[in-house]
């Protein structure tokens, strides 16, 4: 089984099962209102329900997506961390990068040091959406490289600098984010606000249309190198020792130049998230 056929079934994986841990996720990190690395070997495992509801800036995700079409979704979620002697397997279901392996090599009083690796684009093809029959397939693809996170008093910042390593496109992504955390009786109030930057390669597989492809729904079109901006708000609350219940609200601005892609409906999206989870 080549790299490929392994991002794809990660990519499938991380579709179908919703999976959760607290090894460094930033948007997890933020909502537990954690102040330093923390590397523990212990299991975790948390059954949920999760609704999802807003837009989606790809055409044909979900069928039928049009500009400003609003999409709902209701889930059942089984929730995991796995780590075992630096080596981690980290993914959140309202997480911004939802799913990541990783294996961490240093860590300090306040900085932590991993080496990752997930995805980072969906599919877009005729295989997952019928909207998207005639186009040549864009594939899952799987980025790995160093990500380092530091912890600043409530606040979180963390830094990837990703490379392909599928031979999707072989491009790379670059991001920064910074969180904040608020804490108010048992409530955590958290804010997460970051930059991430598609090369040329990763930006034209995904959102060009080249002309011997070209048709009249999906007419040519060349992407450049850009910046997605990503904010979130969102509030956790524990239940009961058991039963924790979380809810966020998410905003994609993608860069304006690529408005004119025939695989976007939009470059500003948004979405809403609410679960209720019990922790084993």
């Amino acid at each position: 089984m080549n790299i490929q056929k392994i991002s794809h079934l990660l990519g499938y994986v991380i579709i179908v099962v919703a999976m959760q841990c607290n090894a460094g996720d930033l948007s997890n990190d933020v909502r537990n209102g954690t102040h330093s690395p923390i590397r523990t070997d212990d299991s975790y495992i948390e059954l949920g329900m999760g609704f999802s509801v807003g837009t989606n800036p790809f055409y044909g995700l979900p069928e039928g997506n049009e500009p400003g079409e609003i999409s709902a979704e209701l889930e059942m979620g089984v929730n995991l961390h796995l780590q075992y002697h630096g080596w981690f397997m980290e993914a959140f279901s309202e997480s911004l990068e939802v799913a990541t392996l990783g294996y961490n090599f240093a860590d300090t009083n306040h900085w932590s040091f991993d080496l990752v690796g997930l995805p980072q684009h969906p599919e877009l093809s005729g295989h997952v959406s019928k909207d998207l029959e005639g186009i040549r397939p864009r594939h899952i693809d799987f980025m790995s490289g160093p990500r380092v996170t530091g912890y600043l008093g409530n606040y979180i910042v963390q830094l990837h600098a990703l490379t392909d390593i599928s031979n999707t496109h072989n491009g790379q992504v670059l991001s920064a984010k910074i969180a904040r955390h608020w804490q108010y009786k048992n409530w955590n109030f958290h804010a997460i606000g970051g930059l991430s930057y598609r090369s040329n390669k990763a930006a034209d597989y995904y959102l060009s249309v080249e002309a011997e492809d070209a048709t009249e729904k999906f007419p040519e079109f060349y992407a450049q190198a850009g910046f997605v901006q990503v904010y979130e708000i969102g509030t956790t609350y524990p239940l009961s020792k058991k039963w924790v219940f979380r809810t966020s609200v998410q905003h994609y601005a993608l860069d304006s130049q690529w408005s004119g892609s025939p695989l976007l409906v939009s470059t500003n999206v948004s979405k809403l998230l609410m679960s209720i989870n019990y922790v084993f």
